[in-house]
Parts: C-alpha cells; sequence; structure tokens
C-alpha cells in the first residue's frame, strides 16, 4: 500500500486528522515566518535607544523561531523524511536485533537548543524589566509579575534539560518485537506487550502522534521499565507515541504498529530481516487505508 509523490517518492497516505493538520499547517508558514520577522526587527530598532528592550524582543524572537522550527520539522518535513531512519537495535538478553526507529537529529537538536534558550530567556527576564519603554511605573509589581513568570517558566524547562542530559546516549524512538512495542522518550523506557494494545488511533499531540488503547493489565510496570513507569501519568504518557519526531515519515510507523497489531501471524518476522523490509518497503495491505478512510468519514 504506497503511492507516489509529485517528486517520485514512495508515499503513505496519511490518516486524516494529520493530514488536516498538516495543511493548516502549511498555510499558515509565511504568517508565522512574518511573525519571527517583526520580533527580530522590533529588536533592532530600539537597540540603541533601549538596549535592554531590544535584548528582550530578540531572545523572544529566538524562542519563537525555535518553536516554529520545532513544528515544521515534526509536520511538514515529517511527511518527507522517507524510510532511511529505519534500522535495527539488539535489546539486552537478545540474540536478534528488531526495527528501530529513532528520533530525527534535527528534531532533538532542535528541541534541546529551544529548552536550553527558553531557560536562559526566563531565567534572565526580570534582570533588563526596568528598561522596557512602555512598561508601568510600578517597577515592584512589574518585578513581581515579571519574575513570577520566568520563574514559572525556567522551572518547567529545568525537567527537559536534565533528562536530556541524562538520556543524551540513550535510545529515543520506538522499536517492534515480536512480543510488542518498545517505547523510550526522554523521560524512560515503556514495554507495551501486544496482546495488552486493542487499538492504534492517529491523534495530534505536539505533531503527528500514535495512541495506543491498551488493556487494563498495562496499567501495571513491568521488568525493564523506567522507574517513572511505576506512575500512572507517566504509564499513561508512555502510550503516546510522538510519531512526528522519529527520523521516518510518521505514517510508516504508524501503519507497522496497526499491521502487526492486526495480524499477530507476522510478528515473528520481526526478529528477522523481513520486518525491517517490509517496513522500508511500506508493503502494507490496503485494507489498513481503507478502514482509516472509513473511520474518518463516519
Amino acid at each position: 500500500m504506497n503511492t507516489h509523490s509529485s517528486d517520485g517518492q514512495l508515499d503513505l497516505p496519511w490518516p486524516y486528522a494529520w493530514e488536516v493538520a498538516h495543511r493548516k499547517t502549511s498555510s499558515l508558514r509565511l504568517a508565522r515566518v512574518a511573525t519571527v520577522i517583526f520580533l527580530a526587527v522590533t529588536a533592532l530598532i530600539y537597540v540603541t535607544r533601549y538596549p535592554s528592550f531590544a535584548i528582550f524582543m530578540l531572545g523572544l524572537a529566538t524562542v519563537v523561531g525555535l518553536l516554529l522550527l520545532k513544528g515544521h520539522l515534526v509536520t511538514l518535513a515529517a511527511r518527507r523524511k522517507g524510510v532511511l531512519g529505519i534500522s535495527r537495535a539488539t535489546i539486552s538478553g537478545r540474540d536478534f536485533s528488531i526495527p528501530y526507529l529513532g528520533f530525527s537529529r534535527a528534531v532533538t537538536y532542535t528541541e534541546t537548543t529551544l529548552s536550553i534558550v527558553t531557560f536562559i530567556y526566563a531565567a534572565t527576564l526580570p534582570l533588563y524589566m526596568d528598561d522596557i519603554p512602555f512598561a508601568s511605573t510600578h517597577w515592584t509589581g512589574r518585578h513581581l509579575v515579571v519574575g513570577l513568570i520566568a520563574s514559572l517558566a525556567a522551572i518547567y524547562v529545568v525537567p527537559f534539560l536534565v533528562a536530556r542530559v541524562a538520556r543524551w546516549r540513550q535510545p529515543l524512538g520506538i522499536a517492534l518485537a515480536p512480543e510488542g512495542v518498545y517505547h523510550w522518550s526522554w523521560f524512560g523506557r515503556r514495554f507495551l506487550p501486544w496482546d495488552d494494545i486493542t487499538e492504534a488511533r492517529p491523534v495530534l499531540n505536539y505533531g503527528p502522534s500514535i495512541k495506543l488503547i491498551c488493556r487494563d493489565s498495562i496499567w501495571t510496570s513491568l521488568p525493564g521499565d523506567s522507574a517513572l513507569c511505576w506512575f500512572g501519568f507517566f504509564r499513561r504518557y508512555m502510550c503516546t507515541i510522538h510519531a512526528g519526531y522519529l527520523a521516518v515519515d510518521p505514517a510508516i510507523a504508524y501503519y507497522g504498529i496497526l499491521f502487526y497489531l492486526k495480524n499477530p501471524d507476522h510478528r515473528h518476522e520481526l526478529a528477522t530481516d523481513a520486518g525491517v523490509e517490509r517496513l522500508r518497503r511500506m508493503d502494507f495491505p490496503p485494507s489498513l487505508a481503507e478502514e482509516l478512510s472509513d473511520s474518518a468519514k463516519a
């Protein structure tokens, strides 16, 4: 099940929810770029008279620009990633490797840079608020409000920075095994057995994502799961795969999970080269796409 794109590449049809988001993101591309340019130009205008305000606007333009770049990478650019990001990984204690779909390096570096820049910007924001030209004369209240916002923003970003340092050399992404799906995020690992997954839904969660609907038995931590999986909120969080972050077309991850979920007789091939080759060829039955089309119309 595949089609050819305008540049001759093989393409998989995206689920309806992803397709709508892709079109909206594409239509707003110019407006978002214009926003960043406006902030940057404003910073340049005030750089001589109000240098602190120029720093404030330049920092804001940088944060907004990185956010938009990340959004582009996980939506518009995600569709053209193809199959080159498909590789094999060996889980400890096994004598065979399984298909592995890792995070895109561009997304990883962009999000890491965004976290660092946001932390620095938020942490230093109260230091130069006095020089903003149109700010209120009540500097005490201004410092209280801005200081609180900056502190909360910095505290929010810190866990992400710590996670990125702690797991910098660790795998990030998903792997499909004969017995289930392995999911590595910035905050740890979660194993989801096929027998406990009842459905895979395409959703939007910071870009194209795959929500795995699981039986009640999945809400207990399994051997090999990260320590955070003792907490219910984290187990629920790890049931959603941010497919736009992967180094492949998100549709490959979605159709791959859906195919092996619905075809247990084929799961044995995930322990051989046949599993990787199926993903690279996008060799999925047309019935999967037809089923998605019918559910979207309903």
